[in-house]
């Protein structure tokens, strides 16, 4: 017998070899898609607030001027998430041009729609109401007021803000 192939060889030991080939490629495939499933598991848990600005107003008052934000937050995460502070950066420039940031602590309110911190947002939920702040006027006097920044800040230290350049000024 004059065969070209090695003794060794034979058709039933080609066959379970070339399985195992297709077997493992298809383990590998199937694998790295669970793989990518976890991952997009794991993302949708990652803490993601989406906050909003519905409207903002400002008033003078007896001992300041008084600052509300309406907004709306919102939890994209698969998990519960809270606000656990909120606070106003006012930035401006003195009249000596020296560049200013003032931070205001949110105020604690009985009023209706107040939001007070620390505010639970379950997962998939939106969160309506208002953050107040209130100061005394003479820190920003003298000042050219350039922006208004909402700034909250999450269960997790993760920062979200909007910014506002003007604020309406209603009459008391």
């Amino acid at each position: 017998m004059n065969s070209t192939l090695p003794s060794s060889f034979n058709i039933p030991t080609f066959t379970v070899a070339a399985l195992a080939l297709i077997v493992s490629f298809r383990s590998m495939i199937l694998s790295q898609k669970a793989l990518r499933l976890n991952e997009l598991k794991e993302a949708a848990r990652r803490p993601a607030l989406q906050v909003e600005l519905n409207d903002t107003m400002s008033k003078r008052g007896e001992t300041g001027r008084f600052v509300r934000f309406d907004v709306s937050i919102k939890n994209r995460s698969d998990d519960s998430n809270s606000v656990s502070r909120a606070e106003l950066l006012i930035t401006c420039v003195h009249e000596r041009q020296t560049p200013l940031i003032i931070k205001v602590q949110a105020q604690k309110s009985a009023a209706e729609g107040a939001l007070n911190i620390p505010i639970r947002i379950d997962a998939h939920q939106t969160v309506l109401g208002q953050f107040e702040f209130d100061f005394n006027e003479e820190v920003v006097t003298n000042c050219s007021i350039r922006k208004y920044v909402l700034l909250l800040t999450d269960a997790s230290d993760k920062e979200y803000q909007v910014e506002r350049s003007h604020i309406t000024e209603i009459s008391s």
